[in-house]
Formats: structure tokens, C-alpha cells, sequence
């Protein structure tokens, strides 16, 4: 079957979990994709004017995450397109992107096109509507490397506090204030009690004015590219998560799930509403100072955790990875065709 798939082309983006769920439908489906950034992509162009281009016709429609604007109150796309979305008489499959920006504008245009069922990685979700389908975020298991020897005992990576403050939380600041001496984002000596743990800890920001001046000395200004953070993560024991915007479990916590590390994180009920098992490499802490106390407990054992950590990260292939998710999104586009 023929899928265009409308997105923006974030391809080249160092973190692109677009393309992590819509990449792996090329193995059931015959996917074109177009919109801005993308080969041949054409503003003035209508769906009978993309089917004429790429001479076919096209079954079905899926509208990628980054296709509508992100912009708050801003208008629907932030280009010029002249498809006209809700004259659109075949059937359209929908990616709901960050729910903390623009979900009511976003609902209201699902509603005015021919939508058969939308796909969403946030837990609220499930409260939408019944057309509303809830995949969670997973890992790329072609980067993962399940053999690779552990010499790194704690790991971050992570903006400290979202730009979105009413949607965020204080726990990465905490932890971070628990394990360093800092001066404003600058991490620059480990407290006496972690000062035989080896940590990776890369608090990157955006927007730091220091970065030029100061990025060689503090690298943990700059964004680890996909590779080595995959890497920093397979190297490591502990990898340390909190919930994302919008009280949200994002791609860390499975990508660290899959790369075999123990996941550290604040406890809270909402981690059931993601069906993880709790009893496999979770490690749920009540405050900072139950933090470290697990840390010193679940390290300094580490030999005895080893094979029951590794035995669980092989299961977790075959329930996070993308390409079971991918398994699971066809079979939603399969029923509702």
C-alpha cells in the first residue's frame, strides 16, 4: 500500500524520534514522504499535484510530528502549503506531538479531517477520545550494545529545568545539588560521599551564553551527539530519569532500560500508566538523600545484581524498541483502513 507521510524533515536532528516510529513502516508499507526540507518538496503543491509528481496514488496519509506548527497560539503551520487537509476524502493517520503545547488547536484540527485514528506517547491519551491510540516512546536497538562492558557507575544527560516551568519539576536540580558543588550551570566538584563513583553528567543548555567561551572546559554544555549518548549510556550502571514535560515519560527511560543500565528515578504512580514493570531495573527513590543511599546500596553490590540486570535488558527488545512499536502502529493502520 502507498503512504505519503507529511512532516517536516528533521532527518539530521541529533535526538529525531520522528523518524524513529515512521522509518521502521517502510517495512509494510510503500512510504513518500514530503514536506519542507525534504527532496522535491513543492508549497504549491496539492495532493493531486504531489500523486501526479511521484505518479502514484496514495491509500492513506500520515501526518508526522513536526507537520503542524510548534509555536504556541500561533497559526496551524508556520509555511506556506496549499493542501487542503480536511478536503481530503482518504483516510489520514494522525502523530499528536508535545501535548503541552497547542492541544487544544491541534484536537480541534484532528477533528475537521478524515481521521481514522491518532497516535500519542503521552498517558492523557487514553482520556482523548476513542480514535486516540497510546504508544509510548522506545529505543533504537541498532545502537544499543548489550555486551559492552560497564566502567561507568552514574549517568545524565539532560537539559536541568524545561523552558515550560508549570509543566516541569525540581528533581534533576535536586539530584544535581545532592551530588555536585556547582556555580550556575557548572558543575565543579563531586561532594565527598560520590567521590569514588565515576559520573558522566552532561546538564546541557540551549541557550547558555557561555558556551563559546567556556565549552572547553565545561563540556557538559554541549548535547551529546545520538551515538555517544548511546554510548555513554551502554557504558553505564545507573542512569538517572525523571518524568519529561507534562509529567511525561520520555525516550530516556527506555533508551536506558535498553541499554541495560539500572534506571534511577523519583517514585510516583505514573510510571503503571506506561506498563513498566517495576520489579526490572527500576529503582524508584523518595528523596535526595534515599537517592544516594540506593546508589551506594545497588553499586557497591553491583556484582550481584549484574546477570538479573542483563537477563532483563534482552525482554525489553521485544517490548520497547521501535520497531515493536512500529509493530504495533501498523497493526492499528491495518484495523482502521
Amino acid at each position: 500500500m502507498n503512504a505519503l507521510l507529511l512532516n517536516k524533515n528533521y532527518e539530521n536532528y541529533i535526538y529525531n524520534y520522528s523518524s524513529k516510529f515512521t522509518n521502521p513502516l517502510i517495512t509494510y508499507f510503500n512510504i513518500t514522504k514530503f514536506g519542507p526540507g525534504y527532496p522535491n518538496f513543492n508549497n504549491n503543491f496539492d495532493l493531486k499535484d504531489i500523486e501526479n509528481f511521484y505518479k502514484k496514488k496514495f491509500d492513506f496519509i500520515i501526518i508526522g510530528h513536526h507537520f503542524l506548527s510548534e509555536k504556541l497560539n500561533g497559526a496551524i503551520f508556520d509555511f506556506k502549503t496549499s493542501l487542503n487537509l480536511n478536503k481530503i476524502k482518504i483516510p489520514i493517520f494522525f502523530f499528536l506531538n508535545k501535548e503541552y503545547k497547542n492541544l487544544k488547536r491541534n484536537l480541534e484540527f484532528i477533528k475537521k479531517i478524515n481521521t481514522k485514528a491518532i497516535f500519542s506517547h503521552h498517558h492523557i491519551s487514553k482520556f482523548l477520545g476513542k480514535n486516540f491510540y497510546f504508544i509510548p516512546f522506545g529505543f533504537d536497538d541498532n545502537l544499543i550494545n548489550t555486551s559492552i562492558e560497564k566502567n561507568m557507575d552514574i549517568f545524565f544527560s539532560g537539559i536541568l529545568k524545561n523552558n515550560h516551568a508549570k509543566f516541569t519539576n525540581s528533581n534533576r536540580l535536586k539530584i544535581r545539588e545532592e551530588i555536585f558543588y556547582h556555580f550556575l550551570n557548572f558543575n565543579l566538584k563531586k561532594k565527598n560521599i560520590y567521590n569514588n563513583y565515576k559520573i558522566y553528567w552532561n546538564n546541557f543548555n540551549y541557550l547558555s551564553p557561555y558556551k563559546k567561551i567556556l565549552g572547553f572546559f565545561f563540556k557538559e554544555l554541549f548535547q551529546l551527539s545520538e551515538k555517544n549518548y548511546y554510548r555513554m549510556l551502554g557504558l553505564s550502571k545507573i542512569s538517572f530519569c525523571t518524568l519529561s514535560a507534562y509529567n511525561q515519560v520520555g525516550p530516556r527511560f527506555f533508551e536506558s532500560l535498553g541499554s541495560g543500565c539500572l534506571v534511577f528515578c523519583p517514585k510516583t504512580n505514573i510510571y503503571k500508566k506506561y506498563s513498566l514493570d517495576l520489579t526490572k531495573n527500576i529503582i524508584q527513590f523518595e528523596s535526595e538523600k534515599d537517592f544516594t543511599v540506593k546508589v551506594k546500596k545497588y553499586l557497591d553490590n553491583y556484582k550481584n545484581f549484574e546477570n538479573e540486570i542483563r537477563t532483563n535488558q534482552k525482554s525489553f527488545v521485544e517490548l520497547y524498541s521501535y520497531d515493536s512499536r512500529s509493530k504495533d502502529i501498523f497493526n492499528i493502520i491495518k484495523k482502521n483502513l
